[in-house]
């Protein structure tokens, strides 16, 4: 099958090439068909299939309007029909845990949707204030005063009518434990910002979980951070004990809308890529970067044990 990402092009010599997500084929004629089609694989160009009709399932989704895209970016990264299929068939069925929906997690939770994700539980508990329009993009004025996750809700199924989904209106820290929400979850996305540190009292219970998960946010210096990973049987707890942070009075927290967005896109991929498999390395791994670095000051760690505080 023809990758749809394939182009082609013609040189001055007249010879046609062949590009795709692996690389670029010459067809000079020169060589036999056999190693044509091995160097149009090779470069991804054409995509391999066990049966016919795993070829005619990915074209399918390739010509229906909710799943073009995704399907054709998958089939950027994957090497033929049916892990394809089964890559969108994942998405489809998974059942994916947001915990806070402001200007990361509500950006993500509608990314996720489109991407085909058909399962959401919405969690957080804030209502919609006028100082949020400038950094959440789907509140309106008229919003004022309703529940953050009723609003968010409801532009998801708008846009996507076969997304089913569920809201939680409790404070985290009001829950006994986290494991009844993320129990039968496959990924969790955590953006929650209060109370101060719950993300690693949290993440101490969210360890025991076989779910995926993504932790996004930035710090007070304006670095960006994402942690992911999924070994629920690694658990090290640090010796000394947490410190209990609070806000100054009056005190704002800095959120900045093209951070938010900027996170909420690579939490959504890196969530995305965990469901179907296409990470390389297992364990816990840490991504930060300058806010206001350009290009792009990224660093990360790979750490064994999960990482939270006691």
């Amino acid at each position: 099958m023809l990758n749809p990402a394939t182009v082609v092009g013609q040189g001055t010599d007249g010879i046609f090439s062949a590009a795709g997500p692996g690389g670029t084929a010459a067809l000079n004629g020169s060589l036999s068909l056999h190693e044509e089609i091995g160097r149009l694989v090779s470069a991804r160009v054409l995509l391999l299939s066990e049966t016919p009709e795993a070829a005619h399932t990915l074209a399918a989704h390739l010509d229906s309007a909710r799943t073009s895209r995704t399907a054709a970016y998958l089939c950027c990264l994957l090497s033929s029909c049916d892990l394809v299929n089964q890559a969108l068939d994942t998405i489809a069925q998974a059942r994916v845990l947001i915990v806070g929906c402001g200007g990361i997690g509500a950006t993500a939770a509608v990314a996720l949707g489109g991407v085909g994700v058909r399962s959401l539980h919405l969690c957080d508990p804030d209502l919609v204030e006028i100082s949020n329009l400038n950094r959440q993009l789907f509140w309106r004025r008229a919003d004022e005063g309703r529940l953050k996750v009723e609003v968010l809700g409801e532009v998801i199924a708008d846009r996507f009518p076969d997304v089913k989904i569920d809201t939680c209106r409790e404070r985290l820290d009001t829950i006994a434990q986290l494991g009844e929400l993320i129990a039968g979850k496959d990924a969790m996305l955590f953006t929650a910002d209060e109370p101060l540190g719950i993300d690693k009292v949290l993440r101490d219970r969210a360890g025991r979980s076989s779910a995926f998960m993504v932790f996004a946010g930035y710090t007070l210096r304006g670095e960006g951070v994402l942690r992911w990973g999924r070994q629920a049987d690694v658990y090290t707890a640090r010796t000394e004990g947490p410190t209990h942070w609070t806000k100054a009075p009056n005190g704002i927290a800095p959120s900045y809308g093209p951070l938010n967005l900027e996170l909420a896109g690579q939490a959504t991929a890196l969530l995305v890529n965990g469901l179907i498999g296409d990470l390389a390395e297992p364990g816990w791994h840490k991504q930060v970067f300058d806010s206001d670095a350009f290009p792009r000051r990224v660093w990360g760690t790979h750490v064994d044990e999960h990482p939270i505080v006691s």
